[in-house]
């Protein structure tokens, strides 16, 4: 038997968050975690079927964070959905309404109190966003924006044939007005027209209004997870 669970350094998380923070790898038939102290934090994403590991987990003192599900919509099939506006790719010159847009909107996220403060999500999300209109993350961010005023945006990482939202993000301002609905079907015109053939989302447990939204244009949950943290 392994005397211990595998733990991966985030690079990128850890430099941001200005802590050590680790992935676990469970897939070894392990009891112990080997050398745990090396890490602020070490978090693990579980199958919600996986009980087993979910057990493990609970044994080592892994609290419970938040539930994630994985969705995912053929293109192919989207045609209904198509939206005939014009797409509007975010530039730089946006970039600092969009952070605007970002603050205090991703509250549905594993990214909060006590492993995280407010000021470190918003940054987090709003770098995230940054980085997408930049292409250095996700790869485009495609904007409602009228009159010079952002409603929202949707973020964009392609690999091969399939495509990922990263973010979607709605003014609060303009909540309530289809917004967020406008954006899925702009990205699923975007992926129409790149090839895709599969468009994959997650969203979290406790955000019904995007659960309802994304089975609203067709998109079917792949599987459910559980986040787990350490500290």
């Amino acid at each position: 038997m392994a005397d211990s669970f595998t733990i991966k350094l985030l690079e990128w998380d850890s430099d941001f968050f200005n802590k050590r923070i680790g992935q676990l790898d469970i897939n070894q038939n392990a009891t112990v975690i080997k050398k745990p102290h090396n890490f602020d934090l070490i978090q693990a994403k579980i199958l919600t079927t996986d009980y087993q590991k979910i057990d493990v987990l609970n044994k080592l003192n892994f609290k419970l964070v938040e539930g994630e599900l994985d969705f995912s919509l053929n293109i192919n099939s989207a045609e209904q959905n198509k939206c005939s506006s014009t797409i509007q790719q975010a530039t730089v010159e946006d970039i600092q309404q969009i952070k605007e847009v970002c603050t205090n909107s991703f509250t549905a996220s594993r990214y909060r109190s006590p492993w995280f403060t407010q000021q470190q999500r918003n940054c987090f999300y709003q770098l995230w966003a940054e980085k997408a209109v930049l292409g250095t993350f996700d790869d485009i961010c495609i904007l409602i924006k009228q009159k010079n005023l952002i409603y929202g945006f949707v973020t964009l990482k392609f690999e091969q044939n399939n495509a990922r939202i990263g973010l979607i993000c709605v003014n609060t301002n303009n909540q309530g007005q289809g917004v967020a609905t406008k954006l899925l079907k702009q990205a699923i015109q975007y992926c129409h027209t790149k090839n895709v053939q599969q468009l994959k989302v997650a969203t979290q447990f406790a955000n019904p209004s995007a659960i309802a939204l994304y089975t609203k244009l067709g998109f079917t949950i792949n599987n459910l997870s559980y986040w787990f943290y350490k500290t």
